[in-house]
């Protein structure tokens, strides 16, 4: 082996280490505590989930100082939520306070076909 080619592993070896150490460093995803709309019912901070709707589309709320229009957006601990009166409330202490756990939705798993060893259905 040439003196080029050891210097090209040293540095392949190099930069997998390096890749090895940054995704030992990365966190495992974070589980959503709610959604926005939710959170907004959940503080009563809404009436109904029409108009935490309108209130999110009408950019009259804002996630982590910034103005979200999304209802669906989910919110992880850390977050604060600013509406109307009522600035950055914190989500992980209000969801926990309310007793809500977030349920992610599940999707349904289609059967297979079963095919015979002919290959007919």
């Amino acid at each position: 082996v040439t003196a080029f080619g050891r210097i090209q592993h040293q540095k392949i070896s190099s930069s997998l280490q390096a890749i090895n150490s940054e995704s030992d460093n990365e966190t495992t995803p974070q589980t959503p505590l709610c959604d926005l709309q939710t959170f907004l019912r959940l503080c009563n901070l809404v009436q109904s989930g029409g108009e935490a709707k309108n209130v999110i589309q009408n950019s009259q709320c804002l996630l982590n100082d910034v103005v979200e229009t999304r209802r669906s957006k989910k919110l992880f601990q850390g977050d604060t939520v600013t509406f109307g009166d009522v600035s950055n409330l914190d989500v992980a202490t209000e969801v926990e306070k309310k007793g809500y756990v977030y349920k992610p939705k599940v999707k349904k798993v289609k059967p297979l076909p079963r095919v015979d060893a002919d290959g007919n259905l």
